[in-house]
């Protein structure tokens, strides 16, 4: 399959599931977590108690942020436009090297329609050197010229 077969909407509603997937994932480690480290009640309150109550609520606000983040991702990733795109800019599927990304959305792997994307977020340093740039031009990564393949 090359590029050009890939559909764009179901690419994006397959980045959107796998990011809700890894939320609900989070979600899940987050309510185990905060259950495994509730204080037990006893009569007597002990310093080690307090300081595992400690622990927990730091864990739960690391859990929240993380939680928050992933929030952010899903929302830009549903906003994303991906409409045909001729330059490298949010919303474009872009191949180099061996592999596709879906620029716009910082995201491991993922599979959609029998293949494997990567997300390249606009904060990212790559996409500095590969943002306006079109199929067949060439751009530096780690000191090594890289050839753009293809932009859809």
């Amino acid at each position: 399959m090359s590029t050009q077969d890939i559909d764009k909407e179901t690419l994006k509603a397959d980045l959107v599931k796998h990011l809700k997937e890894q939320a609900e994932a989070n979600s899940e480690a987050v309510a185990l977590e905060s259950h495994e480290a509730q204080a037990t009640e006893t009569d007597e309150v002990d310093v080690d108690d307090i300081s595992h109550e400690d622990e927990a609520g730091d864990l739960h606000a690391m859990y929240q942020e993380t939680d928050d983040r992933q929030q952010e991702l899903i929302t830009t990733a549903e906003n994303l436009d991906v409409s045909a795109k001729e330059t490298v800019e949010p919303g474009a599927v872009v191949s180099f090297g061996d592999e596709v990304y879906l620029v716009g959305v910082a995201v491991s792997e993922f599979e959609s329609q029998g293949r494997s994307f990567s997300g390249i977020s606009t904060d990212a340093p790559i996409y500095d050197g590969i943002s306006g740039k079109r199929a067949g031009d060439t751009f530096d990564l780690n000191g090594t010229t890289q050839s753009i393949t293809s932009v859809q």
